[in-house]
């Protein structure tokens, strides 16, 4: 019983976890549309990819980090870290509770 309470608990954590998680990666996403877009706009007109500020603008690479507090970063790869570390305690309890 103490174990179906856990993955109940776990699973409702872990689920808003990822919807946490998607909004960092979908804005980075979105950054990444946007430059492609700034590129073609500036491949197909001359005036454009002749000013140095628009070329020095797409050059320099722009990605937003979302952080908790410099510890560790808001991406996919927390996710599946944290579903290794509590399937790893959820066998524990598993082996402890036989």
């Amino acid at each position: 019983m103490i174990i179906f309470c856990y993955i109940v608990t776990l699973s409702k954590y872990l689920s808003w976890l990822l919807v946490i998680l998607w909004a960092p990666t979908n804005f980075n996403h979105q950054i990444d549309k946007f430059y492609n877009e700034l590129f073609k706009v500036m491949w197909n007109r001359e005036d454009l990819y002749t000013n140095k500020k628009m070329v020095l603008y797409l050059t320099i690479p722009r990605k937003a980090k979302f952080t908790v507090c410099g510890l560790f970063t808001l991406e996919y790869p927390l996710f599946t870290s944290i579903i290794a570390a509590s399937v790893t305690y959820l066998m524990i309890l598993i082996q402890i509770n036989e």
